[in-house]
């Protein structure tokens, strides 16, 4: 349903941040690639500054791609959509209009119904959907606390009945307990209309329960593409790993924590060879020279050298 082909994006730097012969751009993201199956959810993960937003917003169209392709896919002969759920929700909704103009916008705007008795009967509907009333319509968005910002976030999303939702990490600025809450809400919603998802997030305990398959991202760069059980069990990129073993575990207060060392190099002027090197242990010295192309095995993808050096020398068992 989603399918993104070897995506770049840089963007120019600032004439004060230019130095002396250096480059105008930086570079955020790197040949990126993935599908997503419809029906299911994508998860993409990945320290703050990886790239993560910017590929949604290549994805959603509202940054255009430097090199390489977004494609959607049809569903049943109908055109394809797309919206998009962004991390604030107070911020991208207008503060001017009210929230029943704020969900009807696209409707109006795609005329998606005939009549304004049937645009007013969809907004109804949408708004109790997502556990509001249509009462609340009448409300500004300053009304509302931020769970119910991002619920009308959501609703003013499945007015342009979209097939593909990208959402860019959308409990962030939520308490705890309403994350939960807008976390079940978009899973009822995707199996009750098909939606296929692509869930941004820091965070690797929401995406393990939001995500068929996850991505994980460092420094504009793919470093491991697997389905969400293999990837938690068995991960293959030394940054995967890590990232799972800096998580506390509730009954395992034993268990010896190994955060990431090191800070996450300049994308202005990243290393050469592979960009974690400088943090990875079990770096070589190849690591530090040459970038690694990602490498197969069975239904995922890792880009490291080591990892790979290992799968060539394993053992064949009959």
């Amino acid at each position: 349903m989603l399918n993104i082909e070897s995506v770049s994006k840089s963007f120019p730097l600032q004439r004060a941040q230019r130095k002396s012969g250096g480059p105008g751009r930086v570079k955020v993201l790197r040949d990126i690639s993935f599908k997503v199956e419809a029906g299911t959810t994508f998860g993409l993960v990945g320290e703050s500054g990886c790239g993560k937003s910017t590929l949604a917003r290549v994805a959603a169209g509202l940054y255009r791609a430097e090199s390489g392709h977004v494609r959607l896919g049809g569903c049943a002969g109908k055109k394809p959509r797309l919206q998009m759920i962004f991390q604030d929700p107070y911020s991208s909704l207008n503060p001017r209009w009210r929230v029943y103009d704020l969900i009807a916008e696209p409707i109006l705007f795609d005329k998606l119904r005939k009549t304004a008795d049937q645009t007013r009967t969809r907004v109804q509907t949408l708004l109790e959907l997502v556990g509001l009333t249509p009462a609340d319509g009448a409300k500004y968005p300053h009304e509302f606390s931020g769970g119910q910002r991002q619920r009308i976030s959501i609703a003013r999303a499945l007015a342009g009945e979209p097939n593909v939702l990208i959402c860019d990490e959308p409990t962030s600025a939520l308490d705890v307990s309403v994350q939960a809450q807008i976390l079940n809400l978009l899973k009822r919603l995707q199996a009750e209309f098909g939606l296929t998802m692509l869930f941004i997030s820091h965070d690797l305990a929401v995406v393990r329960h939001m995500a068929d398959r996850v991505g994980v991202m460092y420094l504009g760069r793919m470093a491991e593409i697997g389905p969400s059980e293999q990837v938690f069990a068995d991960p293959r990129h030394p940054y995967t790993h890590r990232l799972l073993a800096a998580i506390p575990r509730i009954g395992k207060i034993d268990r010896g924590l190994v955060p990431l060392e090191g800070e996450v190099p300049s994308i202005h002027s990243p290393p050469p060879g592979c960009s974690f090197a400088p943090r990875c242990p079990d770096a070589i010295e190849i690591c530090h020279l040459v970038c690694p192309c990602l490498t197969p095995e069975g239904n995922r993808v890792f880009a490291c050298h080591v990892a790979a050096a290992k799968l060539v020398t394993a053992p064949e068992w009959s």
